[in-house]
Protein backbone atom coordinates (compact mmCIF):
# COMPACT_ATOMS: atom_id res chain seq x y z
CA UNK A 1 0.00 0.00 0.00
CA UNK A 2 2.83 2.56 0.88
CA UNK A 3 4.34 2.13 -2.29
CA UNK A 4 1.30 2.77 -4.11
CA UNK A 5 1.38 5.94 -2.51
CA UNK A 6 4.96 6.53 -2.98
CA UNK A 7 4.25 5.91 -6.53
CA UNK A 8 0.90 8.37 -6.32
CA UNK A 9 3.10 10.62 -4.78
CA UNK A 10 5.93 10.47 -7.73
CA UNK A 11 3.06 10.47 -10.20
CA UNK A 12 1.99 13.86 -9.08
CA UNK A 13 5.77 15.52 -8.92
CA UNK A 14 6.29 14.17 -12.57
CA UNK A 15 3.49 16.01 -13.58
CA UNK A 16 3.95 19.07 -12.04
CA UNK A 17 7.91 19.48 -13.11
CA UNK A 18 6.79 18.39 -16.42
CA UNK A 19 4.16 21.27 -16.86
CA UNK A 20 7.12 23.72 -15.67
CA UNK A 21 9.84 22.40 -18.40
CA UNK A 22 7.34 22.85 -21.12
CA UNK A 23 6.61 26.12 -19.97
CA UNK A 24 9.15 28.03 -21.88
CA UNK A 25 6.84 26.69 -24.79
CA UNK A 26 3.58 28.19 -25.43
CA UNK A 27 2.28 25.41 -27.57
CA UNK A 28 1.48 22.43 -26.25
CA UNK A 29 2.93 19.30 -27.63
CA UNK A 30 0.72 15.88 -27.43
CA UNK A 31 3.46 14.27 -25.89
CA UNK A 32 2.93 16.49 -22.90
CA UNK A 33 -0.92 15.60 -23.29
CA UNK A 34 -0.63 12.22 -23.77
CA UNK A 35 1.46 11.96 -20.48
CA UNK A 36 -0.52 13.89 -18.41
CA UNK A 37 -3.69 11.96 -19.73
CA UNK A 38 -1.82 8.32 -18.64
CA UNK A 39 -0.59 9.66 -15.24
CA UNK A 40 -4.98 10.42 -14.78
CA UNK A 41 -5.40 7.32 -16.11
CA UNK A 42 -2.96 5.96 -13.13
CA UNK A 43 -5.28 8.05 -10.71
CA UNK A 44 -8.38 6.50 -11.55
CA UNK A 45 -6.98 3.28 -11.59
CA UNK A 46 -5.86 3.82 -8.06
CA UNK A 47 -8.94 5.13 -7.14
CA UNK A 48 -11.01 1.77 -8.60
CA UNK A 49 -8.31 -0.03 -6.49
CA UNK A 50 -9.57 1.20 -3.07
CA UNK A 51 -13.35 0.59 -4.30
CA UNK A 52 -12.75 -2.71 -4.65
CA UNK A 53 -10.93 -3.09 -1.52
CA UNK A 54 -13.48 -1.61 0.34
CA UNK A 55 -16.36 -3.48 -1.55
CA UNK A 56 -14.50 -6.68 -0.73
CA UNK A 57 -13.97 -5.69 3.14
CA UNK A 58 -15.67 -7.17 5.88
CA UNK A 59 -15.82 -4.11 8.06
CA UNK A 60 -18.48 -1.43 6.68
CA UNK A 61 -21.66 -2.36 6.31
CA UNK A 62 -23.63 -1.72 3.36
CA UNK A 63 -25.30 1.61 3.84
CA UNK A 64 -21.32 2.66 4.55
CA UNK A 65 -20.08 0.90 1.41
CA UNK A 66 -22.66 2.66 -0.80
CA UNK A 67 -21.48 6.03 0.60
CA UNK A 68 -17.75 5.57 0.47
CA UNK A 69 -18.28 4.01 -3.35
CA UNK A 70 -20.15 7.00 -3.74
CA UNK A 71 -17.22 9.43 -2.58
CA UNK A 72 -14.92 7.32 -5.07
CA UNK A 73 -17.04 7.45 -7.84
CA UNK A 74 -16.96 11.23 -7.38
CA UNK A 75 -13.04 11.66 -7.81
CA UNK A 76 -13.25 8.92 -10.74
CA UNK A 77 -15.61 11.15 -12.18
CA UNK A 78 -13.63 14.24 -11.67
CA UNK A 79 -10.37 12.86 -13.14
CA UNK A 80 -12.17 11.54 -16.12
CA UNK A 81 -13.33 15.58 -16.73
CA UNK A 82 -9.66 16.25 -16.28
CA UNK A 83 -8.54 14.44 -18.99
CA UNK A 84 -10.89 16.06 -21.17
CA UNK A 85 -9.61 18.96 -20.11
CA UNK A 86 -6.40 18.17 -20.91
CA UNK A 87 -7.69 17.31 -24.44
CA UNK A 88 -8.82 20.44 -25.11
CA UNK A 89 -6.43 22.37 -23.53
CA UNK A 90 -4.78 24.60 -26.00
CA UNK A 91 -1.74 26.72 -23.43
CA UNK A 92 0.01 26.36 -20.88
CA UNK A 93 -1.88 28.60 -18.81
CA UNK A 94 -4.79 25.86 -19.01
CA UNK A 95 -2.30 22.93 -18.40
CA UNK A 96 -1.12 24.92 -15.27
CA UNK A 97 -4.25 24.85 -13.63
CA UNK A 98 -5.58 21.73 -14.67
CA UNK A 99 -2.41 20.74 -13.16
CA UNK A 100 -3.20 22.79 -9.73
CA UNK A 101 -6.72 21.01 -9.65
CA UNK A 102 -5.33 17.64 -10.37
CA UNK A 103 -2.87 18.11 -6.92
CA UNK A 104 -5.83 20.30 -5.08
CA UNK A 105 -7.88 16.51 -5.58
CA UNK A 106 -5.17 14.44 -4.94
CA UNK A 107 -4.45 15.90 -1.59
CA UNK A 108 -7.82 15.74 -0.81
CA UNK A 109 -8.44 12.14 -1.61
CA UNK A 110 -4.75 10.96 -0.05
CA UNK A 111 -6.75 12.64 3.06
CA UNK A 112 -9.98 11.17 2.21
CA UNK A 113 -8.30 7.62 1.96
CA UNK A 114 -6.41 8.31 5.77
CA UNK A 115 -9.79 8.78 6.98
CA UNK A 116 -10.61 5.56 5.90
CA UNK A 117 -7.97 3.31 6.81
CA UNK A 118 -8.17 5.13 10.47
CA UNK A 119 -11.76 4.02 10.42
CA UNK A 120 -10.79 0.55 9.45
CA UNK A 121 -8.26 0.11 12.58
CA UNK A 122 -10.88 1.51 15.01
CA UNK A 123 -13.15 -1.13 13.67
CA UNK A 124 -10.48 -3.64 13.72
CA UNK A 125 -9.62 -2.68 17.21
CA UNK A 126 -13.38 -2.93 18.41
CA UNK A 127 -13.49 -5.98 16.89
CA UNK A 128 -10.54 -7.31 19.22
CA UNK A 129 -12.87 -5.88 22.06
CA UNK A 130 -15.54 -8.01 21.29
CA UNK A 131 -13.82 -11.02 21.16
CA UNK A 132 -11.75 -10.37 23.93
CA UNK A 133 -15.10 -10.03 26.50
CA UNK A 134 -16.40 -13.32 24.91
CA UNK A 135 -16.13 -16.01 27.39
CA UNK A 136 -13.70 -18.88 26.95
CA UNK A 137 -14.92 -22.37 26.63
CA UNK A 138 -13.20 -25.10 27.94
CA UNK A 139 -13.49 -28.56 26.86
Amino acid sequence: MEKKRLCAFVLIILLVISVQVVAQNQGISDKIKNFLIKQTDRVVHYIEDMKLRIIESNYFTPEEKDGIESNLDSYIEYFENKKQEINSSESIAEIRIIVRDLKEKWTKLEKYRNSLRGLIYVLKFEDIVKKSKKPIREN
